[in-house]
């Protein structure tokens, strides 16, 4: 996959255990565009040019820069901190929370695979600005381990965050040690707050990521409204809005003018809290006017938006690509009729509606994968033997599109069906179950949004654009509706020639086979057996 702007995106990276008895990783990229961001023609007064032959309007998917290599070597080890004043055990890298933001050029393909940091690509931007404030992440923060998180999570909605952090840093309120109350060990306090220095006429770009594990936010600042830029990687038509909702794995890049009136003030909190919750608490980071200030910002009264924005992603008719797609009719007609339902079901049992346990399921299925044998090794397998389709196990559940050519579109409808049947006929379940919001994710793909909308999807009564519709990889499923979406994805042939080209595939037979090892001697011999998908 190549990249058009400047990419913001979590970074996962399977460690290993290095001589000095230490995590360490290297993390490479295989093609970088070889120019400097000072050395392009992209400047505060032309962010659209990057370079001879590349801008704005540049088909990426068709043409990316020329590259060269450039190699990032990362430390894994163990730390206790206190991002939010309270202390708790964390994987790092390089002994900071979040890693170190790893910068390349738009051309740049990264290999990345663990822990959570930045990765910043520097392109094009559809509006000027004076100053790149780089990646802001926003997430939820919890003090208890994700072991036992999950287990939570099984039994019914996920638990409430502790705090949100924003770049790593936030405000837990407990008591510390000999303050006279409940006192808690941990409670060290001292954690800062992020913290921008504004300079009144400039303009900033800032790339929002949500990287958080169950908390869609809504996100504003006071007395200023900004300018979207950009979608999950897709330069957008500049508009202006004052309030947005970053759903889980969304990225949106924005640009800040530093236009607050004199009168006001000189120092103004940033904000993001949960969507569905008006008056959590939101404070996260702070603009100054006045860098030698340490004065807390007021907070302003706000408006019902503010409390009660809801959880929806923004207006279709809001992000428009600069590189324009026309999509064409669906290869797969009737499409309406085999829609993709989105809801929760009992485990073990699928039809108790009282089941303490719960699973997600997608088109009545729960996808459950032995993690030594993955889909592509299936497909890899089936090559090999000259197998005309791969054999999918049950709970692979495969969305088979070899019967479409390629480049054709493929549609799929996608509802959340909370109050639906598991087999759309007699077995109604969980009827007391309060359906939510839920981010759509495809790995490795952008989709088009032709449509969505909070009520159920009539088959007989819809409108759909066509017409350069809002192009991303993560959508919001809103809560009891529906969205049309459609999809462009390889064929198992395909998949297959692109992994044998790879040279990857001797690493890749041998992780899962030293994965199947693993999971043979320690985790069934001490009854500590996979439990889902892993997804």
């Amino acid at each position: 996959m190549t990249f058009f702007k400047r990419l913001t995106e979590f970074l996962f990276f399977t460690p290993e255990l290095s001589a000095q008895g230490r995590l360490a990783t290297q993390l490479f990229a295989e093609k970088s565009s070889g120019l400097s961001f000072a050395g392009s023609c992209n400047t505060a007064n032309n962010r659209e040019c990057w370079s001879e032959g590349f801008n704005i309007t540049t088909d990426y998917e068709k043409h990316v820069p020329d590259g060269i290599e450039r190699e990032f070597y990362l430390e894994v080890d163990n730390h206790e901190i206190a991002p939010d004043g309270y202390l708790v055990q964390r994987m790092l890298f390089n002994g900071t929370y979040p890693g170190p933001t790893l910068e390349g050029n738009w051309g740049d393909t990264f290999n990345a695979d663990g822990l959570v940091g930045a990765l910043k690509i520097n392109g094009p931007t559809s509006m000027n600005y004076d100053e790149d404030l780089g990646p802001v992440l926003i997430t939820d923060n919890f003090h208890k381990t994700a072991f036992s998180q999950v287990q939570l999570e099984y039994m019914g909605r996920p638990p409430a965050p502790d705090s949100m952090l924003m770049n790593g840093n936030g405000r837990y309120y407990c008591c510390p040690v000999g303050a006279g109350c409940n006192s808690d060990s941990k409670c060290v306090g001292g954690s800062n707050i992020t913290t921008f220095n504004f300079k009144r006429g400039s303009s900033y770009k800032m790339s929002l990521v949500n990287t958080g594990t169950s908390t869609h936010t809504t996100f504003w600042i006071d007395h200023h409204n900004f300018t979207v830029v950009g979608t999950d990687f897709v330069p957008i038509k500049p508009y202006t809005a004052s309030i947005i909702n970053i759903a889980i794995g969304q990225r949106y890049d924005i640009i800040i003018n530093a236009n607050a009136s004199k009168n006001t003030r000189t120092d103004f909190w940033i904000h993001a809290r949960d969507c569905q919750i008006g008056g959590a608490r939101s404070n996260l980071g702070i603009i100054r006017y006045d860098p030698t200030s340490t004065r807390l910002p007021w907070t302003p009264p706000v408006d019902d938006r503010h409390v009660c924005y809801g959880c929806l992603d923004e207006s279709p008719k809001d992000l428009k690509p600069i590189v324009p797609r026309m999509v064409k009719n669906a290869a797969n007609e009737g499409f309406e009729k085999d829609s993709l339902k989105v809801h929760l079901v009992g485990f073990p049992n699928d039809f108790d509606p009282d089941a303490t346990l719960h699973k997600w399921v997608l088109k009545d299925s729960s996808l459950y994968l032995d993690w030594s044998q993955p889909s592509l090794s299936l497909v890899k397998i089936a090559s090999d033997q000259g197998w005309e389709n791969p054999k999918f196990p049950k709970g692979y559940e495969p969305v088979d599109l070899r019967s479409y050519k390629e480049n054709s579109w493929v549609y799929f409808l996608i509802e959340g069906k909370f109050q639906e049947s598991v087999d759309n006929a007699t077995h109604k379940i969980y009827k007391k179950q309060a359906p939510v919001a839920h981010p759509m994710h495809i790995h490795g793909h952008d989709f088009v949004i032709l449509d969505s909308g909070t009520t159920e999807f009539d088959p007989k009564n819809y409108t759909i654009n066509r017409d350069n519709p809002p192009r991303r990889d993560v959508a919001l499923l809103p809560v009891n509706g529906g969205g049309l979406a459609l999809q462009f994805i390889e064929q198992p042939e395909k998949l297959s020639r692109q992994f044998g080209d790879s040279g990857r595939v001797d690493e890749f037979s041998k992780t899962c086979t030293n994965w199947a090892a693993y999971y043979t001697m320690f985790n069934k011999n001490y009854n500590a057996t996979q439990d889902d998908s892993g997804i």
